[in-house]
């Protein structure tokens, strides 16, 4: 678990945000969550994932959809193309598009983290249930969700668990064999202050430092923390971003100094490119 601590946050914390262009807007359903952006050798595309609902959300009927885009300047919403899920990740493993993402079930049932295999970007086939939330005799003790997967000489997920007693959120990981053979037990990773309420968004690795984005409760309000983790220490660089962010396709943020992110709006009608200062780590 990385040394967490409140006051290892950088001087000057101004927030240098700025909306850098719309690339998706919709008016037929809502944008509940972004899941990551990545670009696929297999379909020569750059993919966004996405999670909608129409209408209000009651966490069953909510889908994973899909936006692509050949060049990053013009992004093409192909649908939804996966029911019943939410949290979205994609990753691509020998010339294979995966997506990991959260199985709902009817009254908002938190069924765990599932992955599916595309035979298409329009086409998608259920190959298992990864990690099943704690259910007994019909009663909830545990449940699992957003999915944050990644490869560092092996295989890493970080999810969010919640325990019954408290229903808060912590991130735990697990380390794979396989994108399909997963070990356990599980090690927790942010959240062991019981008034902690976070949950996993993204990662980016560069220059053997990692950076995370993941939302946090305060008791008042959620809010997005974007995070350094390197040598052991993690380092808060913005603790008050908006919510719903995650990585964009981005150059080395340390040698040029900004940062792109992509993120919903307060209408949850559109998907909007941001640039983030980042010039104080910048090399």
């Amino acid at each position: 678990m990385p040394n967490f601590d409140d006051n290892n946050v950088l001087e000057e914390n101004t927030l240098k945000m700025k909306e850098f262009k719309v690339i998706l807007k919709n008016h037929t359903k809502y944008f509940r969550e972004l899941g990551n952006v990545i670009y696929s050798r297999k379909f020569r595309l750059y993919v966004l994932a996405y999670s909608s609902f129409r209408g209000n959300y009651d966490g069953y009927h909510v889908n994973v959809g899909l936006a692509i885009s050949r060049d990053l300047l013009r992004w093409v919403d192909i649908g939804e193309v996966i029911s019943h899920a939410e949290d979205p990740y994609l990753v691509e493993y020998n010339n294979t598009l995966y997506l990991f993402a959260e199985c709902k079930g009817p009254n908002n049932t938190h069924i765990g983290i599932g992955l599916w295999v595309a035979n298409s970007l329009k086409n998608w086939s259920f190959k298992s249930l990864v990690l099943g939330s704690g259910i007994l005799n019909g009663d909830l003790y545990f449940d699992v969700s957003s999915p944050v997967v990644w490869y560092d000489y092996e295989w890493h997920m970080m999810f969010e668990l919640r325990k019954r007693e408290r229903f808060y959120g912590q991130i735990y990981i697990m380390n794979g064999r396989s994108l399909t053979e997963w070990d356990s037990p599980t090690k927790l990773f942010l959240g062991e202050d019981t008034n902690d309420n976070i949950v996993p968004d993204d990662i980016m690795l560069f220059n053997k430092s990692m950076l995370l984005l993941f939302h946090k409760f305060n008791g008042t309000k959620w809010s997005t923390i974007l995070l350094i983790y390197l040598n052991g220490l993690a380092v808060e660089i913005y603790p008050d971003l908006p919510n719903n962010l995650m990585f964009y396709i981005n150059t080395d943020p340390f040698a040029v100094g900004k940062i792109y992110l992509v993120g919903i709006d307060k209408y949850k009608i559109k998907i909007v490119l941001y640039e983030l200062d980042f010039a104080r780590l910048a090399k």
